[in-house]
């Protein structure tokens, strides 16, 4: 890992402390079976001194939500970025802005392993869904943006035009119908490659794996 953080390598570091992450939950035994909700959810009596660990937790996603959100650019003069723009090592190779958000993103999971709130929230059938077609959405935004998701921005702003606001309006226009295709997609891709693929690995590992 600290050879990855050195070459600046931060895609390789959230791919690592993920790892890491996932094996700190299985072994504090924070695993449910199938049957229960797809996160795991703690739920078990408090004493009056772990009561402070759920305020804690979500004061800790706070600080995760916000590092992500660090700008893109001009990060050095944005009031509240100032001072950590300046943390940021002088031989980061990477997008200035890679460093704090993937910071961000490493603390935010932290704290949602440890939030029931948090995993009540990530369990619901809808942040499940998008969560099962995320690699699909992945790899079919580009191509269904490239296909017919640039002509429809094309279309809104040839109808709000681009100055001032409705620039902003086209925007939203355009996103009206670009978000629904990219997200039908994927939705083929998961049920038509994704999941048949998934199917095919786990029965190709059950024939070549020896049971115990």
């Amino acid at each position: 890992m600290w050879v990855t953080y050195r070459n600046s390598r931060w895609e390789l570091l959230l791919f690592f402390c993920g790892m890491l992450i996932a094996e700190n939950d299985h072994i504090r035994g924070a695993h449910v079976p199938a049957s229960n909700p797809a996160l795991p959810m703690e739920e078990k009596p408090r004493s009056t001194k772990t009561k402070l660990w759920p305020i804690f937790w979500a004061l800790f996603s706070i600080l995760g939500l916000y590092l992500m959100c660090q700008p893109d650019g001009r990060g050095e003069i944005t009031p509240g970025w100032i001072w950590l723009s300046s943390l940021i090592p002088k031989w980061w190779k990477e997008e200035r802005y890679r460093y704090w958000q993937s910071t961000g993103a490493v603390v935010f999971i932290i704290a949602v392993s440890h939030s029931p709130r948090w995993q009540r929230f990530f369990n619901l059938p809808v942040v499940q869904y998008f969560g099962k077609i995320s690699y699909a959405l992945y790899l079919m935004h580009g191509p269904a943006m490239h296909v017919v998701g640039y002509h429809f921005e094309k279309w809104a702003y040839g109808l709000t035009g681009v100055q001032g606001y409705w620039y902003n309006a086209g925007f939203v226009l355009g996103a009206c119908f670009c978000i629904p295709t990219v997200v039908w997609w994927a939705d083929i891709f998961w049920r038509a490659v994704d999941i048949p693929t998934v199917k095919f690995a786990k029965w190709f590992e059950s024939k070549v794996i020896a049971k115990a």
